[in-house]
């Protein structure tokens, strides 16, 4: 899955994990491009914005991942289990930033 320019993910609600995107498949790429955006979406569980299981989540440009929650498996942001992440930075100054309860997680077990 791609998005570019400014396309948006917003405001979705999930009862598990992934409130915004869900990449469950071995190999699944995630690409945010440019000013693209992920924010106000809600996990129960793990993955406000992002649930990255095995998968690759790459942000490129003035892309953001803000404003999201995730349950007490945390990951508001992203919960990466095993997977790769490139560009994602946590943080003030970062791109993935005013998540709750906390930006990024990554896990592998």
């Amino acid at each position: 899955m791609t998005l570019n320019g400014n396309a948006a993910i917003t405001s979705n609600r999930a009862t598990t994990d992934g409130g915004g995107i869900v990449s469950q498949t071995g190999g699944a790429a995630v690409t945010l491009n440019d000013s693209a955006t992920i924010t106000g979406n809600t996990a129960g569980r793990r993955g406000g914005g992002i649930f990255n299981w095995v998968g690759t989540v790459t942000l490129n440009g003035s892309a953001t991942i803000t404003g999201n929650t995730a349950g007490p498996a945390g990951g508001g942001g992203i919960f990466n289990l095993c997977g790769t992440l490139n560009g994602a930075v946590a943080g003030a100054g970062g791109n993935v930033f005013n998540d709750k309860p906390d930006n990024i997680v990554s896990a592998c077990a």
